[in-house]
Parts: structure tokens; sequence; C-alpha cells
């Protein structure tokens, strides 16, 4: 846009009546020499100033075009919106109209869907009632969405000698007799297909869980008891449109000897029919030492686009599962990162009290043959309130991360008929006991019993409590200050952290037939077959990560875990070659199946080693990469490889 630069120049004193004969014809003769030049700087200026007005008018209209068009783009959309809602099923919101939980309802106002979070009726919009109701995925939200259009892996058909996405077997990845939940994004050329289509595969001799979708639309929860399969089908099968992404959500409660467990499938975020229960009863482990496949098993791959997989080793809620599963969400939860199958903290209190400290009360560990009558524990620890007045409790420090998940596990036994202590109740705090957070109190007198609860702190340093109440409260009297009253016994306490021990997000997929890095921090990258898979969308930087191992031995191993190309068959160029190595003191090689040093030649380990690259391009036709140390090795080297494909 034009600036208005011209400045006009001062006129010189004017001549005046009142001035003396030679002052007055001084002024005179220049204020009228400097009308020419006041002139032509008014005219320039005039100019300037028209000029920017036409612009100014210019700009006017032109925003007037734009906001016609927005608005209409904005009806557009708005229809577009309002035919994918009704394509859906989807009613318009009436004000005042009782509304279950989950029902779906389309709003008058920008005419997108939302759903019902608890049941109940309202006046307000849900556009504008975040309490009640939250949008959900639709095809116009994928338009706006990035992640609606992420990277994705494709997969052809194999019916015999092929394998699906494979996570090699690991201890993140087994989740035993405990609650997990499984979700899986992308999409399949047909959604209610002739024949089975697995999603997630996890099974061998009876053990494990298998996720499908069955001929007709159902979809399939297999978790094996040792023997077999049992099923647990949705009671509703998917009515998703065939070619299209959609989110597959499983949340399992694992059963108990005295409890009934479920299964609860979602499609996109909304329950496929109802839960389905499991029976009570001892559960099985799922744990089996076979690997995790994604769109196939160990001898087949499906067809179909694979965007995201997670697993945690919880089981989510539905408003979890909405959260997971609702626009803009960016995958895992931030409290869910850094889960795994590895605890924290496991007690021992075989050789004394474990590292826990007692407050107003006496704690004791390597207690033998504590029975209640029917179950007699040894290795226990033992906790007695003292006869000081005020809160009487025992204490472990620094067990958290702040805003963390955690499950708490123990066994605990209080006996019956004590004077003061009928429970126990757990709570957490900082360093100053006035800031704390209480969680859970357990009960159960007389025998011994399984305690269980989940939590997150925000607590930057913590401690954890368990206390002595009576009745439900903590109790502020004198205890007994016996070792035979007022007392409490603990052992087989675990923490463990939970969440997502497996998350496989659409931006860690590499070039085919390359990796899916694992974004959970725990290292399982999955390897897409060496043969079917390609990318949706094009991509042209790539990386190989991976971690071997070696006990006393010095055996040639594959990058990846398998024997398989890892990278692409275009033209590449290896950019950085990187070792973080646990132990030194031995040279390797990196190569391909056919020239040992065709990557890395012979060189001496270091605990940050940047390898000096000797090939930076394959041969065109061996693209396996392995890893020699050259002498008996003990340790662990993590390799890195970056590269760009040239082609």
């Amino acid at each position: 846009m034009t600036t208005i630069t011209k400045v006009i120049e001062t006129m010189p004193t004017a001549p005046s009546r009142s001035q003396a004969p030679d002052v007055f014809i001084a002024n005179a003769d220049a204020t009228l020499g400097a009308m020419n030049t006041f002139v032509s700087d008014v005219n320039t200026w005039s100019g300037q100033v028209n000029q920017v007005a036409a612009e100014v008018n210019n700009y006017t209209n032109s925003a007037s075009t734009s906001a016609n068009t927005a608005t209409t783009k904005a009806n557009e959309a708005a229809a577009s919106a309002q035919s994918a809602n009704g394509a859906a099923g989807a009613a318009k919101w009436v004000s005042g109209t009782t509304y279950a939980e989950g029902t779906v309802a389309w709003s008058p106002t920008n005419f997108l869907s939302y759903r019902r979070k608890v049941a109940g009726a309202g006046t307000t919009d849900p556009v504008n009632d975040t309490t009640n109701w939250v949008q959900i995925q639709t095809d116009y939200n994928n338009g706006i969405n990035p992640t609606a259009i992420a990277q994705s892996i494709n997969l052809t058909k194999a019916t015999s000698g092929s394998n699906g996405i494979a996570v090699a077997n690991d201890a993140d990845i087994n989740v035993g007799t405990g609650d997990f939940t499984l979700h899986w994004e992308g999409s399949l050329p047909d959604w209610t297909p002739d024949a089975t289509q697995y999603l997630v595969y996890k099974y061998a001799a009876g053990f494990g869980f298998v996720l499908s979708i069955l001929a007709g639309g159902t979809v399939r929860l297999q978790i094996g008891n040792g023997a077999g399969l049992p099923t647990y089908s949705s009671t509703a099968p998917n009515t998703f449109a065939d070619g299209t992404y959609h989110k597959i959500s499983i949340s399992i409660t694992r059963e108990s000897v005295s409890t009934a467990g479920s299964v609860t499938i979602y499609a996109d975020a909304v329950v496929l029919g109802a839960s389905i229960p499991i029976t009570a009863g001892t559960p099985v482990t799922c744990d089996t030492t076979t690997s995790i496949y994604i769109l196939g098993t160990d001898t087949l791959r499906s067809t179909g686009q694979a965007k995201f997989a997670i697993l945690y080793n919880r089981a989510l809620s539905a408003a979890e599962v909405l959260d997971l599963c609702r626009i803009c969400r960016n995958g895992v939860a931030f409290a869910d990162k850094g889960a795994s199958q590895t605890a924290v903290y496991t007690s021992d209190f075989s050789a004394g009290v474990d590292g826990w400290s007692a407050q107003r009360s006496t704690g004791t560990g390597n207690i033998d043959a504590v029975s209640d009558g029917t179950t007699s524990k040894d290795d226990v620890y033992r906790n007695y309130a003292s006869s000081v007045a005020n809160s009487h409790k025992f204490y472990y420090n620094e067990l958290f991360i702040p805003n963390k998940r955690y499950r708490v596990t123990f066994n605990y036994y209080i006996p019956s008929g004590q004077t003061n202590t009928n429970g126990v109740k757990l709570k957490i705090t900082n360093s100053t006991e006035g800031n704390e957070q209480q969680l859970a109190s357990f009960t159960t007198t007389g025998s011994w019993t399984t305690a269980s609860l989940e939590l997150t702190t925000s607590f930057d340093t913590t401690s954890l409590f368990l206390q002595h109440i009576k009745n439900g409260v903590v109790y502020l009297t004198a205890g007994a200050d016996s070792p035979t009253d007022d007392l409490i016994y603990i052992r087989d306490m675990i923490i463990m952290p939970i969440g997502a021990t497996l998350e496989l997000p659409p931006e860690c997929i590499q070039p085919a037939p390359g990796q899916w890095l694992d974004a959970s921090g725990n290292g399982n990258h999955a390897m897409q077959p060496a043969t079917g898979s390609s990318l949706m969308r094009p991509q042209r930087t790539g990386e190989v990560r991976w971690t071997n191992t070696w006990a006393g031995t010095h055996e040639a191993q594959f990058i990846c875990g398998v024997n398989q190309a890892v990278l692409p068959s275009e033209n590449i160029r290896i950019e950085s070659i990187t070792m973080r190595c646990s132990a030194t003191g031995v040279n390797v090689t990196l190569g391909d199946n056919v020239n040992a040093s065709r990557w890395v030649a012979s060189v001496a380990l270091a605990t940050y080693l940047d390898a000096t690259v000797a090939n930076r391009n394959h041969d065109g036709t061996n693209r396996k990469i392995v890893i020699d140390p050259d002498a008996i090795f003990t340790g662990s080297i993590t390799t890195t490889i970056k590269y760009i494909i040239l082609d």
C-alpha cells in the first residue's frame, strides 16, 4: 500500500504592517518566493492522499468479496457436515429433549455432530455446552484435522508366505493377567469382509489375544485361556463406509475369582452394541513369546492401511477412549507416556523393612508364618500403632514421577477385633504433610486381601503413606503399642507405571520395508513385512533404530532383529551412523548380508560413537544390516542410521 511521504515545507515569517519597512520588505520577498514551493508540495501531497484513498477503496471491495466467498465456503462446509451427520444417522439437537449417554446429535448452530457425555436434558446448544456434549470426528473434521490425513502403511493381501507388521516379543507387550486396552486406527477396503481381517494378533499355543473384523462387520476380541481362544464379539456390526479411516478401541477389564470382567468395544469412541461380560474365575495369562502382528498374523497379511496402534497395560474408561479418539488429539495422553511392564518398586521384606519408615508406629520386616487362619505368608512387614497420640503410619519416599500414572497393588492382613485399627488408608504427600493427596482406604479384616488402586500425582517430591484407620477415619488417639494389637501386615507390594507400553503413531512410520518406530520409550519398534508394504504418502527421509545385546558371545546379529531388507529399494544416501554402547573393549563391523563391512569398517567401540560411513548407498540388491563384534562381548549397542532417498 502507498505511504504518504511528502512533507510540506514550513513557510517563512509572513510580512506585517507593524513591521519596520526594511523588515516588511524582507519577509514579503521571502514569502512570495516560497509560494511556488508550497504549491508544488501541496500538489504532491494531494496526489499521494488520492492514491491511498483509491487503494483503500479497492481493499474494501476485495474484503467484501472475500467475506462473501468465506460465507459461501462456510455454508458449503456446513452443508457437507450436515450431509455427513445425516449419513451417520445423527438427528438435529432439540432444546429440552432428554438424551441418553453416547447419543449423537448435530447442532443447528454449526451443523457439526456432538456426543452426549452423560444422560440428561438441557437448553444449551451443544456448541456451548462442553460439560454435557463433546464434538466428534466427521468427514468435515477430517478435512481440518491433520492427523486424519497422516501417514499410514498400506499392506496388500497374502494368504501365506508373509506376515503383518511385526513387533518382536518383549516384556512390555505382554499384559499377563492384568487389564489392558488395544487401540487401532486405519482403513479397510471392505469393512464387512468375506473373510476375517486381522487388525492386531499376538497368539500362540493357547495364549495371547486377537483383534479382528469378521465377515459381516462384527468386531471380535479373543483372549487365550491356555487351551483355546474364547470369543468376545461386538453385539452390533460396524457401519463404516468401505475404504474410510476409523478407530477401533477395545477396553478389557480382566475377571477375578469373585468378580466378572468385561470387554467393551468402541468404534470411533462409540460403544459398538453393548459391553460383553467375562465370566468370573481365575484369569489366565495373555503372555506368549510370539510377536505382535498388525494387519496380519505370523503367516499372512491382511489388506488395508494401518495408521496408529497402541497397547495400554490398563483398561481405558469411556471418557478416556473418547479423549483419545476426538479430533485434534495428539496421540497418547501425557500421563500415559513412559509406561512399562517393569515395576518401579517391588517389595522384599525377607531381610528387613526394605526402606520403609515408621511414624508414631513400629515397623518390622522378615515376619514369617503370618496366618489369617486359612492362609499363611512369610517375609511380611508388620506395623503396629504406638502409644503416642496422633496419626499412626508408615511410608516410603521417592516412588513417583509427577503427572504420570501408576498402579499400586499389595496384599494386606488386618486381624479382626483389634482395639482401634480396622483398616488402612493410602495417601501421597510432598515434602510437607500439609500438601497431600488422599488415595483410597481398604477395610477388610480377618483375612489376607489383595488391594489395588491407580493414581496420578502432580507432586514433585513424594512419599507414599499407609495410615492406620478406625471405622474409615484416621484416628489420632494412642494405639495399643503392641505387636499383637492395632497392627497391619503387608507384603507383595508392586508399583507399576501404567499407560501405553507400545505406541506406534503415524509420524514414526519409516519408508518401506523399514520400521514403524515405537514412541512409548520402550524401543519396541515394529518392522514392516519384506514384501507387500508401501506408504500412503511420499516420504524421502528415514531412519533405522535398534538395540542389539550380547552376553558373553560375539555372533553377528541383524539390525531390526530380522533376516530381511530394512533399507528401501530406491537409491539412498546414508547421512550418519551412530552407536551408543553400554560397554567397550571390542571392535565391530556393520555390513549387509554379503559384505561384512559395507556400512562401517572395523572400529573400536566407544560410549558414543559417530562411525565413519564406508558406503552411503546399498548395492541395489543387498539391503540388510548386520552388526558383528570381533571378540567376546557383554553389553548392548544401540545403532541409529539416518538416510535420505535420492530417487
